[in-house]
């Protein structure tokens, strides 16, 4: 039996090029009927035929492997991914209401978001986050806009 598979494998690619010589002779012949027909046949357009079959062939070929490629997806490797997402942005939140947390117990002067407020002419909420930004610190907060 393992002779019998071994001489089928070796006999499919001899059959596999049979049928591209048959496909490549009929669309040869097909070429020389049509030009035949016109009077203008050149053996250019004969060798012209092949090279595209064969860039037909060679591109089915990649696209084939490609298709194959795109198909074997495995779902645990997905799963996997979607879970990894999900933590890093369950853990964005995260730090995101820890920050906050952190910027509402600073202590903020009204005196000082109104001197911000006028002096760069941002609105309430912008001066009052500058001010939080830099630990409530006016000359901090001063500095920090004057660079930026």
């Amino acid at each position: 039996r393992d002779s019998e598979r071994a001489s089928e494998t070796a006999s499919e690619p001899a059959r596999q090029r049979a049928s591209q010589r048959s496909t490549s002779e009929r669309s040869t012949s097909g070429q020389r009927a049509i030009s035949g027909r016109l009077g203008d046949h050149h053996p250019a357009a004969d060798v012209g035929a092949m090279d595209q079959h064969s860039q037909a062939q060679a591109l089915d070929s990649v696209t084939d492997h490609v298709e194959e490629r795109a198909t074997e997806v495995d779902g645990s490797a997905v799963a996997q991914a979607m879970k990894e997402l999900a933590e890093a942005e369950r853990e964005a939140r995260e730090t995101e209401v820890r920050r906050k947390k952190e910027l509402d117990a600073v202590q903020v002067a009204p005196a000082d978001v109104e001197s911000l407020m006028e002096e760069f002419d941002l609105g309430k909420d912008a001066a009052d986050l500058a001010l939080r930004e830099n630990g409530g610190d006016l000359k901090a907060t001063l500095l920090h806009l004057v660079k930026c």
